[in-house]
């Protein structure tokens, strides 16, 4: 089975990747790519080059490390994982070889060669980490040698292809102003919400189609479901929420949302699901309640004197 990998997105920590311009600055190194995909068999060797820039005013010598991540279970950044006995079971740790600490001139760029050698036992599936540079003193540093605030990263992910059991649900599908998630809603909603967890051990991208619809089966709003020219990935046994904006969304109504997903090689696997939400302005409409009932309060009462008036005058008639 063929895995499509890519990169869910930079690292969102104390060392920022730039992925529009395809570069990592930090502290006075530049990098690029920032991330990489491979698919390695079982047995099989290869490297790709990573460059790092010194735009500071001094020389430095650079060291690097390999750190295990995962998913924040929420927007799909990666998080690192450094504290004691933190590990991933999809750790590249093993199969990549890091280059020797290396000095580097104020504006000087170093193409540095990253060797990766798979095992011939490893087992089909999705493998990732980040490989770190920062300025540094010691040679095969160790993840406690490198600050998080002077590094530049590059994120590693291997496809292995083969049977690997791919899975995927689909979580939650809410409807949210601002930060605030409901089936109610005084104003019209920005964005739904779209959760999908990843219960196998592949990287996934879904896709499909959401659709919006009133109260009476209209269609008011349709939308491609993560249709990004690289689409983004939901990592194995993890998940991910996904945001889009909604659209033609009325001041009052009620409104069902439907999302029919897919996921794997071939698109074969469908998920389906909807929920009900409405747009209900109560303020508003206790304020039209209350002006309606003054003016009938005051039609009524208008009415009665005017009645007791005419009943006076025709008794003072007769």
């Amino acid at each position: 089975m063929f895995l499509a990998v890519a990169l869910l997105c930079a690292v969102a920590i104390s060392f920022s990747v730039r992925a529009q311009d395809n570069t990592d600055t930090g502290n006075g190194l530049r990098i690029t790519p920032v991330r990489q995909e491979l698919i390695l068999a079982p047995g099989q060797r290869d490297s790709y080059s990573i460059d790092l820039t010194n735009v500071s005013q001094g020389e430095m010598n650079v060291v690097s490390v390999i750190n295990d991540f995962e998913s924040d279970n929420e927007t799909g950044q990666p998080k690192l994982l450094l504290g004691p006995g933190e590990s991933s079971p999809f750790s590249i740790k093993e199969f990549v070889i890091l280059p020797e600490s290396f000095p580097l001139e104020p504006g000087e760029t170093m193409t540095v060669s990253i060797e990766i050698s798979m095992p011939s036992e490893v087992k089909p599936g999705g493998y990732f980490g980040a490989i770190r540079f920062a300025p540094g003193t010691e040679t095969g540093a160790d993840e406690g040698t490198v600050a998080l605030t002077a590094s530049v990263a590059s994120l590693l992910l291997i496809s292995v292809p083969g049977d690997v059991p791919e899975g995927m649900t689909l979580e939650n599908i809410q409807p949210k102003k601002g930060d605030h998630s409901s089936t109610f809603f005084e104003s019209p909603p920005d964005v739904l919400a779209v959760t999908l967890a990843n219960t196998g051990n592949t990287i996934l991208k879904p896709f499909g189609q959401v659709v919006i619809k009133d109260i009476f089966g209209n269609e008011v709003h349709k939308y491609e479901f993560n249709d990004a020219q690289v689409r983004s990935n939901v990592l194995p046994q993890s998940s991910r929420t996904f945001e889009d904006a909604l659209e033609n969304i009325g001041l009052l109504g009620r409104y069902t949302a439907e999302a029919n997903l897919s996921f794997g090689e071939g698109g074969g696997t469908i998920l389906q699901g909807q929920t009900t939400f409405w747009v209900i302005p109560w303020k508003i409409l206790l304020a039209v309640i209350a002006v309606v009932a003054a003016i009938i309060w005051f039609a009524t009462k208008g009415l009665k004197t005017y009645n007791r008036r005419v009943v006076q005058r025709a008794k003072r008639n007769s």
